[in-house]
């Protein structure tokens, strides 16, 4: 499937210094975050709408994969639980907001990884998918 960012979202994400969200109604829907962040955007809060919309019609589950970078201070157990714990505050902002958006809570599941992967602003993210 083809993946689109929202429009009007280049701009805001571009200002930001982190990539555009990036939408997909029948495949993986991705929102970006900046360095040591789980702060959601504006573009992103519209993404999640659309997402949640999709959610309350079908009722299937929606599943989040929150990432890191590999980036981080100290000795290698100290940044493997850094990044660990900014990918669970990753995931855990993207389900509160879809709470907030009516998507029961048991309809989220939600898990976090330190595997984002070697680019650092692709690396913090959320995945987001529907179904199995």
């Amino acid at each position: 499937s083809q993946l689109t960012a929202p429009a009007g979202v280049q701009t805001a994400a571009a200002a930001a210094g982190t990539p555009a969200p990036i939408r997909s109604l029948s495949g993986t829907s991705v929102i970006y975050f900046g360095h040591g962040s789980s702060a959601l955007s504006a573009a992103d809060r519209a993404l999640l709408g659309e997402l949640a919309a999709r959610q309350r019609q079908t009722g299937q589950t929606t599943r989040l994969i929150g990432y890191a970078s590999g980036r981080a201070g100290g000795d290698a157990v100290s940044q493997h639980m850094a990044n660990l714990d900014a990918a669970i505050a990753r995931a855990d902002a993207v389900a509160s907001a879809l709470r907030e958006l009516g998507v029961p809570g048991s309809a989220i599941d939600s898990s976090a990884s330190t595997e984002g992967g070697t680019d650092e602003r692709l690396a913090r993210r959320v995945e987001i998918r529907f179904g199995a």
